[in-house]
């Protein structure tokens, strides 16, 4: 929850995670806090960096909210570029089971710009 407060608080940064994603790029994706059922704000998804040597991660640390020395996913380190975050009130939406790193959910017309 803190680190998802600090995600909607800032103007660019990265999400790091373990595999790369490219369907999203230039589109604006919606964000839920882990374990919510309930979107709260969104970003643009700008680009998927990596995998990320070491010199890209430590040049990259300071954009990203959790403190790691060290690539968090080795060789398998990937960098989400977002930019432009916006909160919303909260839109319920039935969550699917399990660990989620990608939903579809249908967001109202008025929403999307």
């Amino acid at each position: 929850q803190k680190y998802f407060r600090q995600y909607l608080g800032v103007v660019l940064r990265v999400e790091i995670r373990g595999r790369p994603v490219h369907k999203h790029t230039g589109s604006r994706i919606w964000l839920a806090a882990s374990g919510s059922s309930a979107i709260s704000g969104s970003v643009k998804f700008v680009q998927c960096l990596g995998p990320l040597s070491k010199c890209e991660w430590h040049a990259m640390r300071q954009w990203h909210c959790v403190e790691n020395k060290d690539r968090p996913y080795g060789d398998k380190t990937y960098a989400y570029v977002l930019c432009d975050p916006r909160r919303v009130s909260p839109i319920p939406f039935q969550r699917k089971p399990g660990a989620i790193l990608w939903q579809d959910v249908s967001v109202p017309a008025q929403l999307l710009y």
